[in-house]
């Protein structure tokens, strides 16, 4: 199978499975390097995912970009080699989060929490 229909049926997945949007991110010379194959918001949560045929692994590049997300990005960022695996993983996290099982919370209007950019009251980041 190749890594263009392996996406597609993932998103197509996710799409009817957990709801959301998601986006294929399409490299080009303007983008920065190493970013996932694909990217969905769910309840205000981000979702970063890099696909692989299997057999094939993430580079260098993607691994560490993986890495920032989950650490600076508060969002979740994974690779994987399969449908079934890729909406095991976004159900696993949005349970753990719907048990306050993650400190990581919704975005809105660039801020988290309730605060917005007109409010005095402004959440902790």
């Amino acid at each position: 199978m190749l890594e263009s229909s392996l996406t597609n049926n993932i998103k197509k997945k996710l799409k009817k499975e957990v709801g959301g949007v998601w986006i294929k991110i399409h490299g080009g010379p303007r983008q920065r390097k190493g970013l996932p194959d694909l990217h969905g918001t769910v309840e205000g949560f981000s979702i970063w995912i890099e696909v692989k045929v299997p057999g094939n692994s993430p580079t260098k590049l993607q691994e560490e970009t993986i890495k920032e997300l989950n650490e600076k990005g508060k969002a979740l960022a994974f690779y994987t080699t399969s449908v079934e695996d890729a909406v095991n993983k976004v159900k696993e996290y949005i349970e753990r989060r719907d048990k306050g099982g993650t400190n990581r919370k919704p975005i809105y209007n660039g801020r988290r929490g309730k605060g917005n950019r007109n409010s005095p009251e402004k959440d902790s980041i």
